[in-house]
């Protein structure tokens, strides 16, 4: 009764004004603000109707009427470029949004044989600057086995390459949006790319794109949750190019030829968290700093399932001051049997992996390939001052042991049957419930503290070693070799 009376009483004439707005207007001008492609002269599902047109028509008239809703009905809209890269096939812009009848139901297409460079099938336009803008339930394709030559993207968005960070685009949200492009001369699912302030992906996918899924490229504020990036021919997240305090949450990354995750080229202060990292052919998540942007990357990788990538379950080259903590790495090595370990700290540019932080992590292997080591710092630039705590570690190669061949390294808590290999005198390591410590170099034969008994130590020794059998609270190696 209240809504008929309303209704009747005519209150869609009244004009009201709405928040955030400075103009009264009423509810009829406000439904007139959704803009139905089929309006302005799409036609679904025939490939031979170039619908760029009418839809570019349809987001047009949104923007130009300070914002608006352009409606995507069920079906596949084909469309060409316009022969130039950067105009992508359509543009949107401020204060609009685009939205389809679902993933897989509305569908924009890049037509057969367009044959040449494309920036996105939907982007923003090169060189502008535009916010408030949302893309939901849609399909974006780039048709790549449709195409003989060129790379073609499915979505883009940003200012031009190099712009400082106060020409930027902003406030960008994709919900429930899929790009793919069918592998063939695909590139990028999702390429938003300098400079990009506030975006977020929920709910998005992108598959079979030839290059990586996402790539964040100079973006800041970047939020991917609930995400999926699978069968890419490249990395599934690929963040880079100084882009930072982003994040990676309760996201998958699976089965992409190169690593589940990627942080490189400056990208840092990046969190990836509860996010399920599997079956990609190289890393499960690599974090990689270097000469050109630095080695400072503050990734933070906590709560993640890393099971089964070809190479390491995490690799951490050249970067420093990252937070590894209370992940599962399983079954990871399936590229070759003892070939790669779960957790790797190594060199790049020259420069160690420093400062570090691996806490309660588990690393096991069950299959056929197993890893190396479970947790190795490699002996030529494997890292300094970085600190192992309570992680567990079982059924690599090489007597499920962590190897630590870095200076002022840190292991403590962990348990039997667990094996250390260490060579620097800075070194530490503190084990609990009649854990074995066996000694590097020249002295690699040598056990101490086996079955929670003090074995004689070796005459010259190269670790700095406190070992503390918990059951019986007491200490294994005499405190003198502190000095040593």
């Amino acid at each position: 009764m209240i809504l008929s009376s309303v209704i009747g009483s005519g209150s869609t004439n009244s004009k009201i004004r709405a928040s955030g707005t400075t103009t009264d207007r009423s509810l009829a001008d406000r439904f007139a603000d959704v803009f139905n492609i089929l309006d302005f002269g799409a036609q679904p599902n025939d490939p031979a109707f170039d619908n760029r047109t009418s839809i570019q028509a349809a987001l047009d008239a949104a923007f130009q009427k300070g914002g608006g809703v352009v409606e995507i009905p069920n079906g596949t809209f084909w469309l060409s470029g316009t022969g130039n890269a950067v105009d992508g096939c359509v543009r949107i812009r401020s204060n609009t949004t685009l939205r389809g009848a679902g993933m897989g139901l509305s569908r924009l297409k890049l037509v057969n044989g367009y044959n040449t460079n494309l920036t996105g099938v939907l982007r923003t336009p090169s060189g502008e600057q535009h916010k408030k803008i949302q893309i939901v339930d849609l399909t974006l394709d780039a048709n790549g086995p449709g195409q003989t030559s060129g790379t073609q993207m499915a979505f883009f968005c940003g200012t031009t390459p190099n712009d400082p960070p106060t020409t930027r685009c902003e406030d960008i949200r994709l919900m429930r949006v899929e790009a793919t492009g069918g592998k063939g001369s695909s590139g990028y699912g999702f390429d938003p790319h300098e400079n990009v302030l506030r975006l977020a992906f929920i709910n998005c996918l992108a598959h079979d794109n030839e290059l990586d899924g996402y790539v964040i490229d100079g973006c800041r504020e970047v939020v991917i949750e609930g995400c999926w990036s699978w069968a890419n021919g490249r990395h599934g997240y690929n963040f880079v190019t100084w882009s930072e305090n982003n994040v990676l949450t309760a996201s998958h990354a699976v089965q992409n030829t190169g690593s589940g995750v990627m942080v490189q080229n400056g990208a840092k202060h990046t969190i990836i968290s509860n996010s399920d990292v599997r079956g990609n052919v190289e890393e499960g998540i690599n974090i990689r700093g270097d000469a050109t942007y630095g080695h400072n990357s503050h990734v933070s990788v906590t709560g993640c399932h890393i099971n089964g990538n070809g190479r390491r379950g995490i690799r951490i080259a050249g970067a420093s001051y990252n937070y590894i903590a209370m992940n599962r790495l399983i079954d990871n090595s399936q590229e070759a049997n003892n070939g790669y370990d779960d957790i790797q700290l190594t060199s790049n540019d020259t420069v160690a992996a420093q400062f570090n932080d691996l806490l309660f992590n588990t690393c096991h292997s069950t299959a056929t390939n197993r890893s190396r080591y479970n947790i190795r710092e490699e002996p030529a630039g494997g890292g300094d001052n970085n600190y192992f705590f309570g992680n567990r570690s079982s059924g690599c190669v090489n007597g499920t042991p962590q190897s630590v061949n870095g200076t002022d390294t840190i292991i403590f808590g962990v348990r039997e049957p667990d094996f250390f290999f260490g060579r620097a005198a800075s070194n530490r390591f503190f084990l609990e419930n009649s854990g074995r410590l066996r000694w590097g170099a020249a002295n690699a034969t040598t056990t101490v503290g086996t079955a929670g008994a003090a074995a004689a130590p070796p005459a010259s020794p190269q670790l700095y070693l406190e070992v503390e059998d918990s059951l019986q609270n007491r200490l294994l190696v005499p405190a003198y070799l502190k000095a040593l």
